[in-house]
């Protein structure tokens, strides 16, 4: 089988990957769904969906620092990593040892193109197919929100969420405008946040764990602003969280619209 990645490199398999190393958080929570048909064998320590993974699965480092001499005992036909989430570095090296696709996910449509992918390349059983399912989401979100949002990642220096993102596919999906027309994951002061003014500020759950004390912080600080705790794995995760998102994004907004 010959396959091509989302950043381009041409993959050569002689028979169906079946043992898989995953580097990447998202795509472990959906490997695990397809299993018993592959065997997930090595994962991050970031990887916490389903909730026991880490506990049945040998953790290999993280994203950013993998245990190579461990990867390499467990043996595996395939690594799944990411072009932001794993060091270039770290890949070049995982290369020697397996094939290493390598994942570029923007919006819901190359999130999409990931699982299908992924499902051709592992032979996964119809009956544990998602992307038809995945599908589904191409269709509207209804209703919509309205104005403009400032997706709040981290504190200490603040960072938002910016264009080319997953997360900013979802924003404008849901009715929404980022405040920043940076890409990727700016840092933006207190002044800035506080002129650009915008109707909505999502404080994420991940990767900082914003709580109710930063809502009342930011509540009391932005005023024009409204500020709303918002789940990071549904905004930033690509797979079986996607399942989870129009009934996630519907009560969202009825939430903010008071219904």
């Amino acid at each position: 089988m010959q396959v091509v990645d989302q950043i381009g490199q041409e993959l050569i398999f002689e028979n169906t990957p079946k043992r898989i190393v995953c580097l990447v958080p998202s795509i472990s929570e959906l490997l695990a769904h397809y299993e018993p048909t592959i065997e997930l064998v090595g994962v991050t320590r970031f990887c916490e969906f389903p909730k026991e993974l880490r506990k049945v699965k040998t953790v290999v480092g993280g994203t950013k620092d993998p245990d190579f001499k461990t990867i390499k005992a467990l043996n595996p036909n395939l690594v799944i990593a990411n072009k932001e989430e794993n060091n270039k570095e770290d890949i070049e090296q995982l290369q020697q040892v397996c094939p290493v696709y390598v994942s570029d996910v923007f919006s819901v449509e190359s999130a999409i193109e990931l699982v299908v992918q992924l499902e051709t390349i592992l032979d996964i059983n119809i009956g544990y197919q998602i992307q038809n399912r995945l599908n589904e989401l191409k269709n509207e979100i209804s209703p919509k929100l309205n104005g403009t949002v400032a997706y709040v990642i981290w504190q200490n220096p603040i960072m938002i969420a910016g264009q080319g993102t997953f997360v900013n596919d979802w924003l404008e999906r849901i009715g929404l405008v980022n405040i920043t027309s940076n890409s990727r994951y700016p840092t933006i002061t207190e002044n800035e946040l506080k002129q650009f003014a915008p109707e909505y500020i999502f404080l994420s759950s991940e990767p900082y764990p914003f709580k109710e004390k930063n809502l009342n912080e930011f509540t009391a600080h932005y005023k024009v602003s409204k500020v709303v705790l918002v789940d990071g794995r549904i905004f930033s995760w690509y797979g079986m969280a996607m399942l989870e998102a129009n009934d996630y994004f519907l009560d969202l907004i009825n939430k903010i619209n008071g219904n």
